[in-house]
């Protein structure tokens, strides 16, 4: 098993979803999928890992009334107007 930067934040991010499979359901992919990427033998695409990272980040984000931030790939950019169009490459 090849430990990488990968492999460890999806690793943490399912700790902190309750285990593997709350993160599949996030990520929306087959356990299958996800053992893949936590072995370290396929690498999830750029988009699947950021989430996995959001989800890090959310949990250091979180205000005193336990409410969560908003993850960064559903964040509007700033100065953009409330129905512009989100770039989905």
């Amino acid at each position: 098993m090849a430990s990488t930067i990968h492999s460890r934040v999806l690793r943490s991010a399912a700790e902190v979803l309750g285990g593997i499979a709350a993160l599949c359901r996030h990520l929306q992919v087959p356990e299958a999928v996800l053992n893949q990427w936590l072995l370290g033998l396929v690498i999830p695409s750029t988009h699947v890992f950021l989430k996995a990272v959001d989800v890090l980040v959310v949990i250091r984000e979180r205000d005193p009334s336990g409410e969560s931030a908003v993850p960064f790939y559903e964040r509007q950019p700033a100065g953009s107007s409330a129905g512009a169009r989100r770039d989905t490459r």
